[in-house]
């Protein structure tokens, strides 16, 4: 592609929405231009910036700058896993710092407690979780819990992390320097804390005691408990139930549990007393 503002050619890949979402597109651009606006010019650098966009017989398209996708091969990948997991862990939370907010009482019933009760009214979701998110709304009435809302991705594991050229802007780039997060469009800017942290670690092969230290860390940023960060896990895990779009409902259970069952093994795995997780309270109640 050549593009008016340059007079060379440079790589690019062009995403065009499908006719049964023609919006999609343009939502994932204007998310991601909120999402840099709310983060300082260095932890925006991994959020593309489109070369053009627009629509084109009624389906919203753009062009970004090409980036490759880390490696499928092993051999390759967990080197690069390797490179790649402290950055993006580092990345993340500093998004956290960056962008955590108080909830105004007026938000906290649309953005905690009715996610919270859709969550625990599925009957496709095992009870021990159904009972955690009860359990959190209780929390919420009674003030012992009171959240703080973070940008949030919705979607951060490996298949949206790519890499930029390895010569980038005059300069050679570590391989660190070079991961870039795709597909914004289900970003909320005031989105729950703790689920991208959890679907990263997921996707990144993260231990258990390495995830249980960076929820120790975002916990002190949001100045909340392990017990709060499984509520917030939850909150958002019944927010995105709430809104399934495409995603197919026996996957989606399948997630939750997923999710939970990770942020649960994390919390369990530190030698040091800390309160038990609401599953962990649940399935002994």
């Amino acid at each position: 592609w050549m593009f008016p503002s340059s007079s060379r050619w440079v790589n690019a890949a062009v995403l065009c929405s499908a006719p049964e979402a023609p919006g999609m597109v343009q939502r994932a651009m204007s998310r991601a231009q909120q999402a840099r606006a709310l983060l300082g010019p260095g932890d925006a650098r991994p959020i593309l910036e489109p070369l053009m966009q627009g629509r084109l017989r009624g389906l919203s398209y753009a062009v970004l700058p090409w980036c490759d996708s880390p490696s499928t091969l092993r051999p390759v990948w967990w080197p690069e896993r390797a490179a790649l997991r402290p950055a993006l862990l580092a990345w993340l939370y500093r998004v956290t710092l960056a962008t955590a907010q108080t909830v105004a009482p007026a938000d906290i019933e649309a953005r905690f407690a009715a996610p919270l009760r859709h969550l625990a009214g599925l009957a496709s979701i095992g009870e021990p979780v159904r009972h955690a998110a009860a359990q959190a709304v209780e929390r919420l009435a009674r003030g012992t819990w009171q959240p703080r809302t973070v940008l949030m991705h919705g979607d951060l594991w490996k298949g949206n992390v790519l890499l930029r050229p390895a010569a980038f802007e005059g300069r050679r780039l570590r391989l660190a320097e070079r991961f870039v997060i795709i597909d914004w469009a289900g970003a909320d800017m005031q989105g729950h804390a703790f689920y991208d942290l959890v679907r990263l670690s997921r996707s990144l092969g993260l231990p258990a005691s390495a995830l249980r230290a960076e929820v120790d860390r975002h916990c002190a940023a949001l100045a909340c408990t392990s017990r709060d960060a499984m509520s917030s896990l939850l909150a958002a895990l019944g927010q995105i139930g709430m809104a399934l779009e495409h995603f197919p409902p026996a996957q989606y259970a399948h997630m939750v549990e997923q999710c939970c069952a990770t942020l649960e093994a994390a919390l369990s795995s530190s030698r040091w007393s800390h309160p038990s997780s609401p599953t962990s309270r649940a399935a002994t109640h």
